[in-house]
């Protein structure tokens, strides 16, 4: 039968490491330094000198079992860094910040973008629609903007192709925030003319000239609409930037993306396209 000479059993378990107790060689103790737990052997007597600090041994421990940290992250989008001695958690920002570290041996944080260009939205209109009416109408070229200051200005650039269906026909346009106001143009159109109302707008569009079905006097254009809007009061809520056309006759229709006269060889279908960029309070 086996024996076991106890005398031979080298190392001596002493439980969690506690300050106030004296240690001896082949002692073993268990001791969490930061958010790592590890057991320990003494390999000189020691009193008051924890096995280790910040990851470093103190001379009279060496590790017998190294532990791995437990991660400091509690909540989904928890960023873990190294702070002054173990790993700490930076709790997930808002919508639209920015990881901003503060140098050397400081803690990162969380910043908000203040300045420049915030966001840029942008809507890419393929489909087509004809327009006849001389009072103002929406169109399908639209871009839902979520600001990411309350207080922002906002560049809109919008580029419409628009083909026409007969002679003569001509329209303009111009662009409204639809969630705000849907009956107020965001640009002002020109007071200096004094004809027809429906003949004035931001920006004009295409015309042709000739009769009906001529084939070399038809073309189309594309207008261009943009302008910076500060709207009236701070919000943060969302906003939709649609673009608004009005014909100078109804009996003449224009066609967003449409060719001039669909019988007509001379001409070629195209897009259009809005697009916001959010500027901070700042900048303009």
């Amino acid at each position: 039968m086996a024996t076991i000479d106890l005398g031979k059993i080298k190392f001596n378990w002493r439980g969690t490491y506690a300050g106030g107790t004296a240690y001896v060689p082949d002692d073993v103790v268990y001791y969490v330094d930061g958010s790592v737990g590890s057991s320990y052997i003494c390999v000189a007597a020691t009193t008051g000198n924890a096995p280790s600090s910040g990851g470093s041994l103190h001379g009279s421990w060496n590790y017998m079992a190294k532990g791995q940290a437990t991660s400091p992250t509690t909540t989904h989008g928890d960023i873990i860094f190294r702070g002054a001695s173990a790993d700490q958690r930076l709790a997930a920002g808002t919508s639209g910040q920015y990881l901003k570290t503060l140098g050397s041996g400081q803690n990162p944080q969380w910043g908000t973008v203040t300045s420049g260009v915030l966001k840029v939205s942008r809507y890419h209109y393929t489909g087509v629609q004809s327009h006849t009416s001389n009072n103002w109408g929406a169109t399908a070229i639209q871009v839902t903007h979520t600001p990411v200051l309350a207080d922002s200005n906002y560049w809109i650039n919008a580029y419409i192709q628009c083909g026409h269906a007969n002679h003569d026909a001509l329209a303009v346009f111009n662009i409204r925030e639809t969630n705000s106001d849907s009956s107020t143009n965001i640009f002002p159109d020109p007071s200096n003319y004094t004809g027809n109302s429906a003949r004035t707008g931001y920006m004009s569009a295409a015309h042709s000239f000739g009769s009906d079905g001529a084939a070399d006097n038809h073309y189309n254009s594309q207008s261009n609409v943009s302008g910076i809007w500060t709207p009236g009061s701070a919000s943060s809520s969302n906003k939709n930037f649609r673009v608004y056309i009005r014909c100078h006759e109804s009996q003449h229709e224009m066609r967003i993306n449409g060719r001039s006269e669909d019988y007509n060889s001379h001409t070629m279908t195209a897009s259009s396209y809005i697009e916001v960029w959010e500027l901070a309070n700042s900048v303009y």
